[in-house]
């Protein structure tokens, strides 16, 4: 086995002892080697751009037994909150249940019918598939929360000039100067009031940029028991399905 080494396009064979999932990205910002264990269990090693692939190799090799047992306490974690692979996905916030179904494909696609979703990928693994589930779920977010944002400002009597559905990795929202909210696709799979407490939160930014008593005395008045909700859409990145980060 082996992992691959993205350079320019070009890509460059790597000790045979390397598990699956490993991949090397080059950058020019990086001033030295680093490794960052991603959710489903894979590793991508960070190399600046010039650092030669001999010391990429060396780095790695010296590492290899830390990566091995971080990654193994990633999967026992990320395997206690469910399969890496969801047979359903479960849109709380808007009351739908969607199968979803994998199949070989040469390039990485879904399609959806009613409540069934298909996904095509080259390997049915977290690596070729968690990029398509988040891919669609970006583009139902964006046909589905609009309208709930829209709800919650008529709630509230705010208004933003532009609304954009993102796939933050641990983020629900944030509100910029002007008046743009962007808003995490996951959202959907939140509790339909946790989904109304995170569109409230940024609807109330658009008043107080900020986290002060006067912001959190507005937010409470449309959500008395926003500290309670404020700890559940929290936990949702601990508890809830890995494929959405």
């Amino acid at each position: 086995m082996a992992y691959e080494e993205v350079q320019l396009g070009l890509f460059e064979p790597v000790p045979e002892e390397a598990p699956e999932l490993w991949q090397v990205r080059r950058s020019k910002r990086a001033r030295r080697i680093a490794i960052h264990i991603l959710p489903h269990g894979g590793v991508e090693i960070v190399a600046p751009h010039r650092a030669p692939p001999d010391s990429v190799r060396e780095f790695v090799e010296q590492q290899t037994e830390w990566i091995e047992n971080s990654r193994n306490e990633m999967l026992k974690n990320i395997e206690a909150q469910g399969p890496l692979l969801p047979e359903v996905v479960e849109l709380k916030a808007i009351g739908r249940n969607i199968e979803v179904h994998y199949d070989i494909g040469e390039k990485p696609t879904y399609s959806m019918q009613a409540d069934r979703l298909a996904v095509r990928a080259p390997d049915i693994t977290p690596t070729d598939v968690w990029p398509v589930l988040k891919r669609w779920l970006r583009e139902l977010g964006r046909k589905h929360i609009p309208p709930l944002l829209q709800k919650q400002s008529e709630v509230t009597g705010l208004s933003p000039a532009r609304v954009q559905i993102r796939n933050q990795k641990t983020r629900w929202g944030s509100c910029s100067s002007n008046r743009t909210i962007s808003l995490n696709a996951a959202i959907l799979l939140l509790e339909p009031e946790q989904a109304d407490y995170v569109l409230i939160h940024e609807l109330c930014h658009l008043t107080h940029m900020n986290h002060s008593e006067r912001y959190w005395g507005l937010v409470m008045q449309y959500v008395p028991e926003f500290r309670a909700l404020d700890r559940a859409v929290d936990q949702f990145w601990e508890t809830g399905p890995a494929w959405p980060r």
